[in-house]
């Protein structure tokens, strides 16, 4: 299911039920089940813009890298063919920004033990900026309500965290410096705090 805000009456969600691995919406009963993605190879990830109306996936129909997954943004009733945001691949995790204007995601590079960096782009594809650009592994990123920071997990000698850093690419911050694993960062809805899950109680729990 998408994590993102989403009109109250649809949700999106992966479903292998029209024979392949599209991307649907439905209203919050089940009914009026639309295929937005329409059989072209793998499709996941759903996250819808804030203002509902368009809906990021990842893919993999693309040609240039292979079948890796890339990123695409389709309007949210499907009419119109998806179109590439970034040819960057294998993109793995997307988050809007709360004007809707920019996706942050993450992307592994090649050849260094297989780090990946946290980006944001302009949903026209027009704007694209490496936030991150380290050898530690980062994914998962969540952009904060009030548009100022985005938070992401990073994976550095062993060690898994949440960090924070602003949507400029300043000031990143380890918030949690602990051994154990942290992952799946989300914002309360002022922007205050951050809910994640971890092992550091020797079971997975919300903190």
């Amino acid at each position: 299911l998408s994590e993102e805000a989403a009109p109250l009456e649809r949700i999106a969600f992966e479903s292998t039920r029209g024979g392949t691995f599209d991307i649907w919406t439905a209203d919050i009963d089940g009914g009026n089940a639309v295929n937005i993605t329409k059989g072209q190879r793998w499709n996941q990830a759903p996250a819808w813009s804030p203002d509902g109306t368009r809906i990021a996936f990842v893919s993999n129909r693309g040609t240039k890298f292979s079948g890796m997954f890339q990123l695409y943004v389709v309007d949210a009733d499907g009419l119109d063919p998806p179109a590439l945001v970034t040819n960057h691949a294998p993109v793995h995790s997307v988050s809007w920004s709360p004007d809707n204007s920019m996706l942050a995601f993450s992307v592994s590079r090649c050849c260094a033990e297989n780090p990946s960096d946290i980006f944001i782009i302009s949903s026209d594809g027009e704007r694209l900026r490496n936030l991150t650009n380290t050898f530690a592994e980062n994914s998962e990123p969540a952009w904060s309500p009030d548009g100022s920071r985005i938070a992401f997990v990073a994976l550095e000698n062993g060690n898994k965290d949440i960090w924070v850093i602003h949507a400029d690419g300043s000031n990143p911050l380890n918030i949690t410096e602990n051994p154990a694993l942290d992952a799946s960062p989300c914002w309360s809805p002022d922007s205050s705090r951050i809910v994640f899950s971890s092992d550091r109680d020797g079971t997975f729990d919300i903190f």
